[in-house]
Parts: C-alpha cells; structure tokens; sequence
C-alpha cells in the first residue's frame, strides 16, 4: 500500500507539525467550508420540483417538510435558501429530549440563584432583572426576529411524540410566551434582542409578524408518521435520491470542475460504482444506505492524493 500520502505516520520520532504546511498539504474540501458564515463556495443544485416547494412555502407562510433518506441534501436545502436569499439562518437540532421551550429560550435558573446567595452575603438587597438569565433559542430568535430569516428545524422524527403538535400550537396561534418572564418579570416591556435589533417582549408574550414569518424548513428521515393535523398545516416533499448524472453534476460543481476536465472519466466510473452499491446493481447483490457526502469523500482522495488507493470499502459503510 502506498503510504507516501500519509501525514499521521505513527512515528513516535515525530513530533508537530506547522498548521500553513498541513493546510497546504491537505487543503480543507470545498463542501466541509461551505456552511460556514460568510462562505461564498456553498454549492447545492435543487431540482425543478424542489424550487417550486420552496417558492409555495415563502408565499404561503407555511413551514416545508423535507422527508428522505440520509444524505439527500435537505438540510443542505436551507442552507442554500438562506444562502441566495441573504438570511440568517437559526439551526435546531432535535433530539429524544428535545422541548418546545428548549427550541424558544433557555433559562439560567442556577446562575440566578448562585447571584442571589452572593448578593445576600453581601447584604445586598437589589434583584437582578430576569432577562440577564433568558436567551432565546433558534426556535424563539426565528419567531421574534425583526428581520425575515431561515429556520432549519433537523431530524423532527427523533422528537417526543408531543413536540410536532406543541409547534402546530404555535404555528397556529402565531405568538409565543416565556413562563420566566410572565412570573419574575417586574417590566412590562423587556429587550430579549441587542441594541442594534431589539427584541421586545411585551407581558412575556411575542406576537408573531407575519410579514417576517421565517421560512422554516423541517427534516425528518421517515423514522416515524406525524400527526394529521401537523401535516395539513405543512407542505411537504419527499427527497429523491441523485441519479447518476445529478451526482455528476453535484460532482462537478463541488469541485469547480469544466466540460472538458481530464478527471471526469475517473469521476464517472466512481459515481457509476458508488450508484452500483447504492442501489444494489452490478456486482452488489444488496443496496446500501450511502449519503452523497461519502462519495465526495472518496472522490476528494482520489483526485486530491494522486498515489493513494481508494478505500471504498472503508468510506462507502452502509448508514443503515
């Protein structure tokens, strides 16, 4: 096996390496930068059909459902709505333990109570104001924002059962409250936000502007059904998995990549073989769960260390 590529070797003779050399050697790839804030490399090609859920869900004031398999591209969606269009874009990753108050705001109660003891060692008889303890979360920042935004709510299906039906309330009611507030608060009027982009919070409660209402996209990977009542307030789509020559294209434009670029016949016989596996064709009797990002992988390697080998076995792991 050629090693010469290598630059962790396990010699316990070596000692550092210089961060300029090590970038120079192994360049970071294009798609690990692209999410990045302020990153203007960001390369995703949305079908037809998805540009035109996308458009009905900004007209409609509706947040989009996105179900498919790992790696289909639907978070990369809205990174790439909130890209072109020059909106923040507030993340909320799901998981099993996942609330609706943990999507709107989180509350420091032990900080609060710690200020509190040191304030009565010191006899200090003042009460800091609720707000230094409050942050909004992404869920909270997207509603209350003054400004339009982008809200990825990821992998919605690995929630409790209740957390689909907890946000149809506030779809629905467009406004949300913050218990803190309603019970410590001694103002009327708080500033949840900055000085530059107030967010005011009247009696604990936001109204929602409608006008501003975020663009929210929803992933989830089909684990699980959603409520009825959830769904007909969503739109939906579900995400087909690349054809050969859309992963070509994706290829293509990831690696910057001309019509007449002498690597595309290697990129062609390696898409052609990641498909093979993929789907159970060829010399694969079974199909296997391969995200796109993974053929990158392997394609980066390949044109990027002339000399390795490609370990497609190692890279290609089902995600099943």
């Amino acid at each position: 096996m050629n090693t010469s590529w290598y630059i962790f070797t396990g010699d316990k003779k070596k000692k550092g390496i210089d961060i300029d050399t090590l970038n120079k050697i192994a360049p970071a790839p294009s798609w690990r930068k692209s999410k990045q804030k302020g990153d203007t490399q960001l390369v995703y090609l949305p079908s037809e059909e998805e540009k035109a859920i996308v458009n009905a869900s900004i007209y409609l004031r509706r947040p989009l459902l996105l179900t498919g398999k790992a790696g289909t591209g639907k978070s990369s969606l809205a990174y790439a709505i909130a890209d072109e269009l020059g909106l923040e874009l507030y993340h909320w990753a799901i998981n099993s333990k996942s609330t609706l108050e943990d999507g709107l705001y989180s509350y420091d109660a032990i900080s609060r109570l710690q200020d509190a003891q040191l304030k009565k060692i010191k006899d200090d008889t003042t009460e800091d104001e609720i707000t230094k303890y409050l942050k909004l979360a992404p869920l909270g920042k997207a509603f209350a924002s003054n400004k339009k935004s982008v809200l990825l709510i990821d992998e919605l299906d690995k929630s409790d059962i209740d957390l689909p039906n907890d946000l149809l309330h506030i779809l629905e009611e467009n406004k949300f409250e913050i218990d803190v507030l309603k019970r410590y608060s001694s103002k009327e009027l708080v500033n949840l936000g900055t000085e530059e982009n107030p967010i005011m919070i009247k009696n604990g409660e936001k109204e929602i502007n409608i006008d501003n209402f975020p663009i929210i996209i929803m992933t989830s990977n089909g684990e699980r059904d959603f409520p009825p009542a959830f769904m007909r307030r969503c739109l939906h789509h579900e995400m087909e998995l690349p054809t050969e020559e859309r992963l070509i294209e994706i290829v293509t434009q990831h690696l910057n990549l001309t019509e007449d670029d002498e690597n595309l016949g290697i990129i062609g016989e390696i898409v052609k073989e990641f498909i093979e596996k993929r789907d159970g064709l060829g010399e694969s009797r079974q199909k296997s769960e391969l995200a796109t990002d993974q053929l990158l992988n392997a394609l980066y390697l390949r044109l990027n260390v002339k000399k390795s080998e490609i370990f497609n076995d190692i890279l290609w792991h089902s995600l099943d």
